[in-house]
């Protein structure tokens, strides 16, 4: 018997993970006892009806940065929000939301995309002095390089999601994931280096991770439209084992050090600062954490399409074409 896909959370589902015997480690939803999984989740089309409410907060995180509607909400507009909003409350959705880890850039569209990248172009924009004085040693750190690369970045995703409007896309697809793996790993490496200087800029460090995962995740999207479901599922352990590689070492007190760097404060004011910050640097390292698996747990999923052997268009396709719900089930017929 094949996998069920569903874009509603069956009754059953929804009183075991409100009763703990089922929880979300990632993209997955496992059995809390015998660990196996139960479901794949995945972004569905409708999720846009939610980062176009600009004032939603999800699970803690502010969908606000991705909002890029405008305009009026209808009175149905907005029950449909309040409805996405609820199921990824109750799976606990909000960082594989908004960690472009998973597949969602191929579902969320490029103009949700686009403002990703521009905000972390304003990041980098607002501390030009910081990377051209850090250029001075590292050359990959010069501003009008980084610039460049963000911008082929936001070219390149443009191209992965305008494929899907071409009568023949493959070649386009084929282009875009050989220029997303270059990029990918120029600011793979503009992140390590900044780790393995004296002190790391996590900030900075923070920004060029984000740009990496949004570079990785749209190459596997890339390999998946064009079926070539094996290099993505590849592609996707390499972004996970890179991904963890780079972020895994840091942790609350890296983010308490950082606030506190430069201040000459007395042993009291240390004290009532790190209480001060202790939960935002908690919650920081928690979404490190939960993006790691999210990177961790995306190459069984698409394993899982392998096994049934599922196409990766048809899968994308059937995502993107979902208007209502935010995300998307895939049930194996078995437990795993």
């Amino acid at each position: 018997m094949a996998s069920e896909l569903l874009y509603k959370v069956p009754e059953h589902l929804a009183a075991a993970l409100n009763s703990g015997s089922v929880e979300r480690v990632g993209a997955l939803l496992v059995n809390s006892s015998s660990r196996q999984i139960v479901a794949h989740m995945q972004e569905a089309g409708g999720i846009q009806n939610v980062l176009s409410a600009g004032s939603a907060v999800l699970g803690g995180v502010p969908l606000n940065p991705l909002s890029v509607l405008t305009g009026a909400v209808t009175i149905a507009q907005n029950e449909q929000i309040k409805s996405a909003l609820s199921t990824l409350q109750m799976l606990q959705m909000g960082t594989m939301v908004l960690s472009g880890v998973n597949l969602g850039v191929s579902i969320v569209g490029f103009a949700v995309v686009s403002h990703k990248i521009n905000g972390l172009k304003k990041q980098l924009s607002g501390v030009e002095e910081k990377l051209d004085q850090i250029a001075t040693r590292i050359e990959d750190l010069h501003h009008d390089q980084i610039a460049n690369d963000f911008d082929a970045l936001q070219v390149e995703c443009q191209r992965v999601d305008e494929a899907f409007m071409l009568g023949d896309p493959v070649a386009q697809w084929a282009s875009a994931a050989g220029a997303l793996h270059h990029l990918e790993k120029r600011f793979h490496r503009r992140a390590q280096l900044l780790i393995e200087g004296s002190v790391a800029d996590l900030m900075l460090v923070e920004t060029f991770v984000e740009a990496f995962t949004l570079a990785s995740s749209t190459r596997t999207t890339a390999r998946l439209a064009s079926n070539d479901v094996e290099a993505a599922r590849q592609s996707s352990i390499t972004m996970s084992q890179t991904l963890a590689q780079l972020t895994g070492q840091f942790g609350a007190p890296d983010f308490l050090s950082e606030k506190l760097r430069g201040q000459e404060l007395s042993p009291v004011k240390v004290r009532q600062e790190i209480s001060n910050y202790r939960t935002e640097a908690e919650t920081r390292a928690a979404r490190l954490r939960d993006r790691e698996e999210i990177a961790a747990t995306t190459p069984l999923t698409l394993n899982q399409l392998r096994i049934e052997g599922i196409s990766g268009r048809q899968w994308l396709e059937d995502l993107r074409s979902e208007e209502t719900e935010p995300v998307a089930l895939l049930i194996p017929s078995k437990p795993i």
